[in-house]
């Protein structure tokens, strides 16, 4: 069997999950795994900043538009006007040390 380098989650939750399987089924192919998770929830933010864990990163995601812009931006979907069609995210990476 193949060593197992990174596992990219699209949640930390996810990311969680794998964590809890690779302590459970530790093999000489995944000790060095490294897992990748989305969305900086505090469990894993803390699990990374400690140390200790194959969660290394969590990508946090940008915020969206201020609650101002989207209810107008609802408003003129209602009046039947123009809104904008996507809200392009600023990402941050969290990584441990």
């Amino acid at each position: 069997m193949a060593r197992l380098d990174a596992v990219f989650c699209t949640s930390d939750d996810m990311a969680l999950g794998v964590v809890g399987a690779l302590r459970e089924t530790a093999s000489s192919n995944t000790e060095e795994t490294i897992v990748i998770g989305v969305d900086g929830i505090p469990k894993t933010l803390n699990m990374i900043a400690t140390g200790g864990s194959p969660l290394w990163v969590t990508i946090l995601p940008g915020l969206p538009p201020p609650r101002g812009k989207r209810c107008r931006n609802l408003q003129r979907m209602v009046d039947g006007r123009t809104t904008m069609k996507r809200a392009i995210l600023k990402p941050r990476v969290f990584e441990g040390i």
